[in-house]
């Protein structure tokens, strides 16, 4: 299971992308003063998810609580397992055709059978598991990136991706080529905004307060 999979999902679907001009970048927005006295001065902002969830404490708890409890189950299906191939050994002491090969033989078919539906069901449980986390987390980026935007007068958020890529990486340097932001003013970036705030809800940062050295856009 990977996360790359979960957030390639997540990765053209986050809020609104359409385009409302190249001239509302320089625009002033009449939005209401944000927290703290300050203005956010813009139509448009700029929003990392992927960045979010790297450094989102409460989102990596839930990942590697999920990820405990997947090495436990897993843990005793190796038992299973390791049970089901001593029984399969155990057949070279019959001679095959006999009535004890035979019936040691459906032994073997009928647990493999139960034990690999199990697993399928297992695995199945878990994707589900790990979809709903990021769903949640998903859900609370919006509503944060919802009550900023209604809080200061912004019409539209768009994805995008900080992150510079590896020109040795030509998988990095592909997806730099699709970002969809091609250029934009560092005060248009949101995100370590977003993340404080969430990690003040759930209660994850030091203090319980704003990044003291995080300068709130203008």
């Amino acid at each position: 299971m990977t996360k790359t999979r979960v957030l390639a999902v997540l990765a053209g679907t986050f809020l609104a992308t359409s385009l409302l001009g190249a001239a509302a970048m320089a625009q002033q927005g009449s939005g209401a003063p944000a927290s703290g006295g300050a203005r956010f001065r813009s139509d448009i902002a700029l929003v990392d998810v992927g960045y979010i969830f790297k450094n989102h404490d409460r989102f990596k708890q839930y990942m590697a609580d999920l990820q405990r409890d997947m090495e436990q189950a897993d843990a005793v299906m190796k038992k299973e397992r390791d049970a089901i191939k001593q029984l399969q050994d155990s057949l070279s002491q019959y001679n095959p055709g006999s009535k004890e090969y035979k019936d040691l033989e459906e032994r073997i078919v009928a647990k493999s059978a139960d034990f690999n539906a199990r697993v399928t069901l297992q695995r199945k449980e878990f994707l589900v598991n790990e979809a709903k986390i990021y769903h949640m987390i998903y859900q609370q980026i919006q509503d944060e990136v919802k009550a900023f935007a209604q809080e200061n007068g912004v019409l539209a958020v768009l994805r995008f991706n900080s992150e510079l890529p590896e020109v040795t990486k030509p998988d990095e340097v592909a997806r730099g080529l699709n970002n969809q932001v091609v250029w934009h003013h560092p005060n248009l970036d949101i995100t370590r905004y977003i993340l404080e705030n969430l990690k003040r809800r759930a209660g994850t940062t030091t203090t319980g307060a704003r990044d003291p050295n995080y300068r709130f856009p203008r």
